[in-house]
């Protein structure tokens, strides 16, 4: 990043600018506060049902086909997610199509018609995405994984998805009203990379939010409710999938540093071919074809999970070594040398992350959507460069918690004494 991004506030949405004259396309993308999370009560699935719905039909173009007829016509790939803290939506198009793009943007986000006539189609399409989903046994046990560690209401457990018999009750009013709630210029964070002229950009996104400022949106979220040390979920396979789970303070505890830093820490134990749990588990004993280490962080509370895959016969073999190396390595560390290298590697990946217009702008909008502000890679690789052995260790040592709870999926119960 040679030269810095620009940020911007237009009517309460932060805006990210960065050009590129060595590429031929832009890419956008819009993050809103919209996700199952901001839904009240213990039901939930309006949010997705929404987006599916803004894509029928705008003040400018009446229906699904003459959108896609546009973007057809316009170079234009565009896509919509639903998570648990966001809705987004994103475009990449060529720098010919700016004009273009940017009001297709307008038009999904503030200008929806959500007709009455496409909303029992749309609820058929999601109850089939719902089924298509919770078919899938690696789905199945994410869920009882979630329901054990946070407890079964816990907003953290919701999937952007709903549930059927909440997302099917929606009425277009409904529908409605969660719009002109939640879809303001205060409530998004927007960025933008590619080639375009940044002054004809801020121009265009300038008459893109004059609407109502609104408010920034916000949700509140329990401590997590754990059900006990030790979960069993059946499925029937030829794998065991084991996870060993350590609750961590909230995402706000820790600065962009920390996080870091903590990433570090995961990538020496489980995050790469040459991490402890690989060459244990894999390399040397021959015991998983997969391994891995990382960190989900939250606001209130964050987990660290331990996970690999392995068969029915040797499950208990590999819980026991997972414990026994991430104690040794909490208490003892690797070498010098390792942390140097592992710095090094991830200075020298965080340096390769502006590698496309969609990848910048996917950084770019993550870090105004949870940090509020942009972390340029000098500012990043400078944080890592300062990173001390036993700064990345005492932070590490101080908040995993050191009871671990154990979730698995299996066709059978292995017992494991936990």
């Amino acid at each position: 990043m040679s030269k810095p991004v620009t940020v911007t506030n237009i009517n309460g949405t932060l805006v990210a600018l960065y050009p590129m004259k060595s590429v031929g396309n832009v890419a956008v993308k819009g993050m809103l506060r919209a996700g199952s999370w901001y839904e009240p009560g213990t039901m939930w699935g309006g949010m997705h049902l929404l987006e599916h719905m803004v894509h029928n039909g705008t003040n400018a173009f009446p229906n699904r086909d003459s959108i896609e007829l546009f973007k057809e016509s316009n170079g234009i790939y565009q896509n919509a997610t639903t998570g648990g803290e966001f809705q987004s939506y994103e475009m990449n198009f060529p720098n010919l199509s700016l004009k273009e793009g940017l009001h297709l943007f307008h038009e999904l986000v503030f200008k929806p018609h959500i007709p009455e006539k496409e909303l029992a189609r749309e609820k058929s399409v999601i109850d089939q995405e719902y089924k298509d989903k919770w078919s899938n046994p690696n789905s199945r046990f994410w869920r009882a994984n979630n329901e054990y560690l946070y407890g079964k209401d816990h907003i953290y457990v919701r999937d952007g998805m709903g549930i059927p018999e909440y997302f099917n009750a929606q009425s277009t009013s409904d529908l409605q009203k969660l719009h002109s709630e939640f879809f303001t210029p205060s409530n998004l964070v927007i960025a933008i990379s590619g080639n375009f002229s940044e002054k004809r950009a801020l121009t265009m996104l300038e008459k893109i939010l004059h609407k109502d400022t609104g408010v920034k949106k916000d949700f509140s979220a329990s401590p997590a409710n754990p059900q006990g040390s030790y979960l069993w979920h059946k499925e029937d396979g030829d794998r065991v999938a084991i996870n060993i789970n350590y609750f961590v303070p909230g995402q706000e505890i820790f600065s962009f540093s920390d996080r870091i830093a903590l990433f570090i820490f995961s990538y020496l134990l489980g995050g790469s071919s040459r991490s402890v749990l690989h060459k244990k588990l894999r390399l040397e004993m021959g015991a998983v074809y997969s391994t891995d280490s990382y960190f989900s962080f939250s606001r209130v509370f964050s987990d660290f999970t331990l996970g690999a895959s392995t068969s029915h016969e040797r499950v208990a073999e590999v819980h026991e070594v997972m414990l026994k190396e991430f104690h040794n390595f909490l208490n003892k560390g690797v070498t010098k040398e390792a942390f140097e290298r592992a710095k090094k590697f991830i200075m020298m990946r965080t340096l390769m992350s502006f590698d496309s217009p969609y990848q910048i702008t996917n950084i770019l909008v993550s870090q105004l959507f949870q940090e509020q502000k942009i972390y340029s890679l000098e500012e990043q690789c400078a944080m890592i460069e300062s990173l001390t052995y036993e700064q990345v260790w005492d932070l590490a040592r101080h908040n995993i918690n050191p009871k671990p709870i154990v979730t698995l999926m299996s066709r059978e119960d292995p017992k494991l004494v936990v």
